[in-house]
């Protein structure tokens, strides 16, 4: 069912300032973009209200656009099951928006699957309601692009709380030339499989992906880091604050303590200048900072 829109084989199009409306149906859509083999540009999403009043199932955006530039600005998505899903994107843009759920069920934040060369900036992430969440789902993004061709994961701010199951900041797989940077999260999770960022294996390499400048709050039993070293190629200058028993986890091995994981991760070229310390956010889902050591 598509609640709002079906738009297939567009081009220059433009959604502004309107309200999408879904019930949350598993099939059901707010707005499906299907464009595949169009190398048309400059499709534009802006100032857009998406709700779901079901039970968090569906899609609020789905796009299938390969080869589009689509520029999405200030919308606001709540409650769904996956509130973005984009799949076979190129070049997009993804700039301040806010996406938030306070439903039971598992939910999807962004679900990014073979997008290329895009910009995720600026955006707010905040599940409150004891959702087993995903903040950035990233799979299978970037690959076989020319060297430098960098995706772009910037200045977001994911808030994931509750007591769900499992929650993830950022869970990556399979991805390649991906820069996370100067990104803030605060995972208050009292679960053991609860991770600000998860790293974990693909058939694809060389994985010249790179983790630098980020600030991680992890309360109750959350944990930091799960980090491979050979799934990122530059990891360092990040802030990396966990109260929990359970530090973070570094080529398998969990450590209790930042020191101790900063030594397994110092032996392999990584976190040489990382710190431990409190960000100070301003709430649990404003999350600037107001320590001056950052």
């Amino acid at each position: 069912t598509y609640n709002f829109a079906y738009a297939p084989y567009h081009d220059q199009t433009k959604w502004l300032c309107n309200n999408f409306l879904t019930t949350g149906a598993v099939s059901n859509y707010a707005l499906y973009n299907y464009s595949t083999y169009n190398t048309g540009t400059n499709n534009q999403m802006s100032g857009n209200n998406f709700v779901s009043t079901g039970g968090g199932t569906g899609y609020l955006v789905y796009t299938y656009s390969a080869y589009l530039t689509n520029h999405n600005y200030n919308n606001y998505f709540t409650n769904a099951t996956y509130a973005i899903y984009y799949t076979y994107e190129d070049r997009l843009i993804f700039d301040q928006n806010r996406i938030s759920n306070v439903l039971s069920t598992p939910t999807y934040g962004m679900y990014n699957y073979y997008v290329n060369r895009a910009r995720f900036t600026r955006n707010n992430f905040a599940f409150k309601n004891g959702v087993s969440a995903y903040g950035f789902y990233i799979n299978g993004c970037n690959i076989s692009q020319p060297t430098g061709a960098m995706m772009l994961y910037a200045n977001n701010m994911i808030s994931i709380g509750g007591t769900s199951s499992f929650s993830y900041g950022i869970y990556s797989t399979g991805n390649d030339q991906i820069d996370f940077r100067s990104n803030n999260m605060l995972i208050s999770n009292p679960t053991t499989t609860a991770y600000a960022t998860y790293w974990v294996n693909s058939s694809y390499s060389p994985y010249n992906n790179s983790f630098v400048g980020n600030s991680i709050v992890c309360n109750a039993g959350a944990k930091g880091p799960y980090n491979y070293s050979t799934y990122t190629v530059a990891c360092n200058y990040n802030n990396y604050y966990v109260t929990g028993s359970v530090f973070g986890n570094f080529n398998g091995t969990d450590y209790s303590s930042f020191s101790a994981y900063k030594t397994a991760a110092i032996s392999n070229g990584r976190e040489g200048n990382s710190i431990n310390v409190d960000p100070g956010y301003t709430s649990t889902t404003d999350l600037h900072v107001s320590n001056t050591a950052l």
